[in-house]
């Protein structure tokens, strides 16, 4: 897949992590595990994704979680975004022979109309997701009222950064407690579904919720130290109603004109 111009402007390119990626990006299959054959990916997936829906990853590196996820139904679509041209070009094959779409662009800036996708999912990625309060906000506009973001990962968040650590481009990517990640997508307009904070992995689902981005909820579930032992999610979404009328959809998910099929990418 060629590289054209970036579709983020000064917005990716100024984004050290993109050089990161793109250097990283031929070995990243053999040194970095993809975390799909984990309990927790199978879990979250088997739970989360739905018939239908419209799915955008936000990090999708070489499309090793883009190709592992089971959309369900004619409808479902997914598409992959990536800072780094160098893991989209490895991504272009799994993409295609999954039928899934990938754009080139920034977490702060999504090349995407307003209401485009039902689900935003974040695997092994939401650390290098800067500035946090852009991100939300866009993570926001693009999903359709009762559409949801989740976070996870299949390692333990304390792993997680200790890697992280180790690493000078991405040394301040952490991931933050449960509870501060909580306070900050209440901020944005989301509503906490489920969070789990284990030794085998980390999970923050959330639900957009109508008001704009900048309406402040008051979180009220009065925990004081972050999660250790939460329960599997217990607020899985909600089918469409039988009765809501819904017009006829394009192949092509929402977006900007220049998303294009990965098989025609390349």
């Amino acid at each position: 897949m060629n590289a054209p111009s970036d579709t983020q402007g000064g917005e990716g390119r100024a984004d050290p992590r993109r050089q990161f990626f793109d250097q990283a990006a031929g070995m990243w299959d053999q040194r970095v595990p993809a975390g799909t054959d984990s309990e927790a990916f199978t879990t979250w997936s088997q739970t989360w994704i739905r018939s239908g829906g419209a799915v955008l990853e936000v990090g999708c590196g070489t499309g090793r979680v883009l190709s592992a996820l089971r959309v369900r139904g004619p409808e479902g679509r997914r598409v992959g975004l990536d800072l780094s041209w160098q893991m989209l070009a490895r991504a272009s094959p799994r993409a295609a022979a999954a039928g899934a779409w990938l754009i080139q662009g920034h977490c702060a800036c999504l090349p995407f109309q307003s209401a485009s996708f039902d689900m935003v999912c974040i695997v092994n990625t939401f650390p290098h997701l800067h500035p946090l309060g852009k991100v939300l906000s866009e993570l926001h506009r693009v999903l359709r009222a009762g559409g949801t973001v989740h976070v996870l990962h299949t390692a333990s968040r304390e792993s997680v950064n200790a890697v992280h650590r180790a690493l000078s481009t991405v040394s301040d990517d952490m991931i933050a407690p449960a509870l501060e990640l909580e306070a900050a997508f209440a901020e944005a307009g989301f509503r906490i579904l489920c969070a789990e904070e284990q030794p085998t992995h980390f999970l923050l689902s959330v639900c957009r919720v109508s008001p704009a981005p900048g309406f402040v909820w008051t979180p009220v579930w009065g925990r004081t130290k972050p999660i250790l032992e939460v329960s599997r999610c217990t607020h899985p979404p909600r089918p469409p109603s039988p009765g809501r009328r819904r017009g006829p959809r394009s192949e092509a998910p929402r977006g900007r004109p220049e998303l294009a099929p990965a098989a025609r990418a390349r």
